[in-house]
């Protein structure tokens, strides 16, 4: 806890240096757009150390919660290392693996709290990827992301995550059920044939 407490007390104190840095003499001849790359490399900083200290607090809990209703079923495996690729940056945290004989599975308490995602890279990073991709090539759908962000995901990345999400789709229209046609509604189509003729059909 005074880990985490030191940490968010430097947190605070780099926030307030960047706002007081803003109005010094020395920041007052230079380009806006330098300015705001400035004000983003800095906020992108504190946002991964903050995260960072999240995860840990969240951890500390979960494992603490697990050790209490822990029993002979539960065998701890110790700390393994994770790697978590936020859209803050890159994040490597270890975390306690847990071994559950009744049910023979693998169990990170950590994970399980903070719905971590199986794959490296954070559901946020997955969906922007992802809706880039649809309408480009895997290259140039994480272009934008590493230029804005100096990051450098590859190609080959992009093209994982993309792959990975069309399973889910598909997943998630085979569970949707389907509408006996006696109990669907009415359905009213219009369109136009680009010259100004209306185009209608009515269907029960």
């Amino acid at each position: 806890m005074e880990c985490k407490n030191k940490e968010v007390q430097e947190l605070k104190q780099e926030f307030d240096e960047l706002v007081s840095n803003m109005f010094q003499p020395a920041t007052n001849n230079e380009r806006i757009d330098k300015i705001e790359m400035l004000i983003l490399r800095t906020l992108l900083n504190i946002g991964r150390r903050l995260l960072k200290c999240y995860i840990e607090h969240i951890k500390e809990m979960a494992e603490q919660d697990m050790k209490r209703k822990s029993d002979c079923r539960n065998q701890d495996k110790g700390l393994f290392t994770r790697p978590y690729f936020s859209i803050f940056g890159s994040i490597r945290f270890s975390r306690k693996k847990f071994y559950m004989t009744e049910d023979k599975k693998i169990f990170y308490p950590a994970d399980r709290a903070m719905s971590m995602p199986k794959e490296e890279y954070s559901y946020n990073l997955q969906n922007w990827i992802g809706h880039s991709a649809t309408d480009t090539d895997f290259r140039s759908s994480v272009e934008l992301i590493n230029q804005i962000f100096e990051y450098n995901i590859k190609e080959m990345q992009a093209e994982r995550i993309s792959n990975k999400l069309s399973e889910e789709v598909e997943v998630f229209y085979n569970e949707q059920e389907n509408i006996p046609a006696e109990k669907e509604g009415v359905f009213f189509a219009g369109g136009f044939d680009d010259k100004g003729v209306p185009i209608s059909s009515f269907t029960k």
